[in-house]
């Protein structure tokens, strides 16, 4: 899997089943991947798993040379692709994206590997997945600097890199600058003092701006990354009235007004028409779709799936859309492949450069995807899954398979009807986890105070409470979740019999948990009541 597979040595007919059986006929040939010495081992069979990618009957031909040109790369987090118009969306105010989109080649189905900022974007920018390059959540990993990332080779190749971004969690202490010459992460003392860990699409535009007019003549490599749709959503002024019912909306507008002022000012400045435009996201957003809100626990469509845009002007065909389904992890080796700059060896991304040709692949390739935000966080059960073909899978202490071909909302879980399918899948899965072992550069850091502050300000840090003694499905702990938020909103509305009455039912219903947070709770119910004695006791029992 980290070596890639070429072209020419991919394999994709069967089933599931068929792949995986074809995986362990493998297994005693040779390495050709120069990773591992001797028999090819379960991550080169995994390799042929999640390739399968066929010419079409047509032939070949070369995709726009891109070499010598300028790569604009614009992220904007958090980004759902139905909340465009260019994605069907009837309520967008999004004109200079769709813009983008009918100009240039527009991508229906992307799958992001990871709905978390930090390893999504690492994710992106090495071609590499989570398991891979070790960054699996926000702040508590860093990119390891033996990574080689997009920038870095881009760099070595001649261009100016330049970075700007939105957000605490992509700080350069976090590892994405490894590459830029300019990475802009400066959020203002103002701002961090106050735990304010963004800043806002006309602030970015501002920064672009100015790099524009200072940077030197030359090639350049230029990201910009927007971070207004996450929450909180807090449309600018001028567009709260607006949007004053869909906030969300409110800010996705925002940074479409200011990715046009982007495009703008390179096509005054004369640089447009050399210049690839790449728009994606990290992930989507939960809109309490499955019980989330935000979207960083779950792998369900809404959380994984982000808008993908190429856009440049005489070289690509406009009003162009590709139905095959490709992932981040594929942008790296795609963009190198357009500018015909060298590609890392260890990568698991496959460039899409045949899709963006015009071929069609007999499949796609199959969709890893993970988030441990859950279980670092609270305790409970990582989720990891594998999407193949219109299968999805979801590895959990209650499984999950999905048919998204008849069931897009995922509303039907099949696992107990289909269990051989699933355990197909499962044993799919599991085979690519076991070769991914050992595999990632060691990128846990220590968490200071600040970061602390900052990431329980953007809701990626949990009170120490709320981790839950035993492993839960991420199912029945978002219930639990909930009740607690309830239960909190009960206090501070002075209603302590009516939060006690809860906690004793929630409580109830859950024989077989225990959290810190349930004796917290109770000892401050029992102070709003008066009763100090019943206050300690409980904090006493919590202790335990």
């Amino acid at each position: 899997m980290a070596g890639g597979v070429a072209d020419g040595n991919r394999h994709g007919h069967g089933t599931a089943k068929t792949r995986f059986l074809a995986v362990k006929r493998f297994a005693a040939r040779p390495s050709r991947s120069g990773l591992v010495a001797g028999l090819v081992t379960v991550a080169l069979a995994m390799a042929i798993l999640l390739s399968g990618i066929a010419c079409s009957a047509g032939g070949r031909t070369q995709p726009s040379d891109f070499s010598g040109q300028n790569l604009l790369l614009i992220t904007i987090d958090t980004l759902r692709p139905d909340r465009l118009g260019a994605y069907g969306f009837t309520g967008a105010a999004t004109p200079r994206l769709d813009e983008l989109s009918h100009g240039g080649v527009r991508f229906e189905t992307c799958y992001s590997q990871v709905p978390l900022t930090l390893p999504s974007h690492s994710t992106l920018m090495t071609g590499r997945l989570p398991f891979s390059h070790g960054v699996r959540n926000n702040g508590v990993n860093e990119l390891a600097a033996s990574e080689q990332t997009l920038a870095e080779i881009f760099a070595q190749q001649g261009y100016a890199t330049s970075a700007i971004v939105a957000a605490y969690v992509l700080l350069s202490r976090f590892g994405l600058a490894q590459g830029f010459a300019s990475y802009d992460d400066a959020l203002g003392g103002d701002l961090l003092q106050g735990f304010k860990s963004e800043l806002h699409a006309d602030e970015i535009y501002r920064k672009f701006q100015r790099w524009l007019h200072g940077r030197r003549a030359g090639k350049f490599f230029a990201w910009v990354h927007f971070y207004d749709p996450h929450l909180p959503y807090e449309p600018p002024p001028d567009l709260g009235d607006r949007f004053a019912a869909d906030p969300y909306s409110g800010e996705v507008a925002a940074v479409d007004r200011a990715v046009g002022k982007i495009i703008d000012d390179l096509r005054a400045a004369g640089l447009l028409e050399q210049t690839l435009v790449v728009v994606t996201s990290d992930h989507g957003e939960a809109f309490g779709e499955h019980g989330e809100h935000g979207h960083s626990i779950f792998g369900y469509e809404q959380n994984l799936r982000v808008p993908l845009i190429f856009y440049a002007p005489g070289r690509l065909t406009p009003e162009r859309l590709v139905s095959d389904r490709v992932r981040l992890v594929d942008l790296m080796p795609t963009l190198l492949e357009l500018f015909r700059l060298p590609a890392p060896t260890a990568i698991d991304g496959h460039s899409f450069g045949d899709l963006l040709r015009g071929e069609r692949r007999k499949r796609p390739d199959d969709v890893y995807f993970e988030s441990f935000a859950g279980q670092l966080e609270k305790n409970w059960a990582p989720v990891q899954g594998l999407i193949v073909g219109e299968r999805k899978y979801v590895s959990l202490p209650e499984p999950e398979l999905y048919d998204l071909g008849a069931d897009p909302g995922e509303s039907e879980n099949l696992f107990a009807r289909e269990r051989r399918s699933a355990h197909e899948l499962d044993e799919a899965l599991r085979a690519l986890l076991i070769a991914a072992a050992g595999r990632a550069a060691g990128s846990e850091r220590a968490l200071d105070t600040e970061d602390t502050e900052h990431l329980t300000a953007l809701g990626y840090l949990s009170p120490a409470a709320q981790r839950a003694s035993k492993v839960l499905d991420p199912k029945r702990g978002i219930i639990i979740d909930h009740s607690l938020g309830e239960i909190e909103a009960a206090l501070a509305e002075g209603e302590s019999a009516r939060a006690g009455a809860q906690l004793d039912r929630l409580v109830s219903e859950n024989p077989d948990v225990e959290m810190p947070a349930f004796f917290e709770l109770r000892s401050r119910i029992a102070k709003a009541r008066g009763d100090r004695a019943a206050a300690i006791a409980a904090l006493e029992q919590g202790r335990g």
